[in-house]
């Protein structure tokens, strides 16, 4: 019965009546739902959000595209594995390009596209921890990146570094080290490394400083003239050996010895900042230094 009422709303889909088809997605799925038909709904939301997409109906896609995430997120009982993060997966598969989309870059179907995989992003955490959510954060990062660029760099840095994909941060990072000015590029360098282990989660510390060394390395490797040899590159390579240790009185010196380099942008004073109050327990969630923080850019998810 499923395939013949899905063959019946594909012909309309074809026909060119969207929105008609996007109504008879719906009133299907919560027909299928209020029986009991959990998969069966769910497939019909697939699906219909797929084909949407493919058609360019980006709104109305991504609409479906996040009742599937609540579909799954209010289900009693279900405990999502593999079979049900591919599911929404697969979806996420048929976003759209810049190319095949014509409004700008901040319409409301870039943002719509951004709320459907935010929303899967924090449905794979609380169901099944971060590593369930590293590949929608992939997601987020390829898409922001794609349709954005250097504009929300940071948030591009943070879905990358959630799902601890360095070669990516480092990638981003080089693309824009060759449209900055020379005089700037070891600035963007050391906020991407001040960011990568700032958002560490607890647990996660030594694997973000690691990873932080291998988005060093993999930037120099990548870049056009060599290795950039400069005094903020060296603040980042002693900053993540100090917290290798866990030496807060070593951050305050190199901090102290390295003033005048990092007060060039005072954006990175700050980053210093949330790198102690992660390591280190230092509040800095209130008051000045705290709005200048929430100021900087995306405040990381807790699992």
């Amino acid at each position: 019965m499923a395939d013949r009422v899905l063959k019946r709303i594909e012909d309309t889909l074809n026909s060119g009546s969207f929105y008609e088809a996007q109504q008879m997605y719906k009133t299907i799925y919560h027909r299928y739902s209020a029986k009991g038909m959990h998969a069966e709904s769910r497939r019909v939301l697939e699906e219909g959000a797929s084909l949407l997409f493919k058609k360019k109906q980006v709104t109305s896609a991504a609409d479906l595209g996040i009742l599937l995430v609540e579909a799954y997120d209010k289900e009693e009982g279900l405990v999502p594995g593999q079979a049900e993060f591919d599911q929404v997966d697969r979806v996420l598969q048929n976003l759209p390009s810049s190319s095949t989309v014509s409004s700008e870059a901040d319409s409301a179907q870039t943002s719509e596209c951004l709320r459907f995989i935010n929303k899967a992003i924090k449905w794979a955490q609380k169901v099944g921890g971060v590593p369930a959510a590293k590949r929608f954060h992939l997601r987020a990062g390829a898409f922001l990146w794609m349709w954005h660029g250097w504009k929300r760099l940071a948030e591009v840095i943070l879905h990358h570094t959630r799902a601890q994909d360095w070669a990516g941060v480092a990638k981003v990072l080089s693309v824009c080290g060759e449209l900055c000015p020379t005089s700037e590029e070891e600035m963007l360098v050391t906020r991407g490394v001040l960011q990568v282990v700032a958002w560490s989660h607890k647990d996660q510390e030594n694997e973000h400083i690691s990873g932080a060394k291998s988005v060093m390395d993999t930037y120099m490797k990548l870049r056009d003239g060599g290795p950039l040899d400069s005094p903020l590159i060296h603040f980042s390579s002693f900053l993540l050996q100090a917290l290798e240790v866990r030496s807060k009185d070593l951050v305050t010196l190199l901090s102290s010895r390295y003033a005048p380099s990092l007060n060039r942008d005072p954006n990175l004073n700050v980053w210093v900042a949330r790198v102690e109050g992660r390591f280190f327990g230092e509040p800095n969630g209130g008051g000045l230094m705290g709005n200048l923080l929430r100021m900087l850019g995306p405040q990381p998810q807790q699992s």
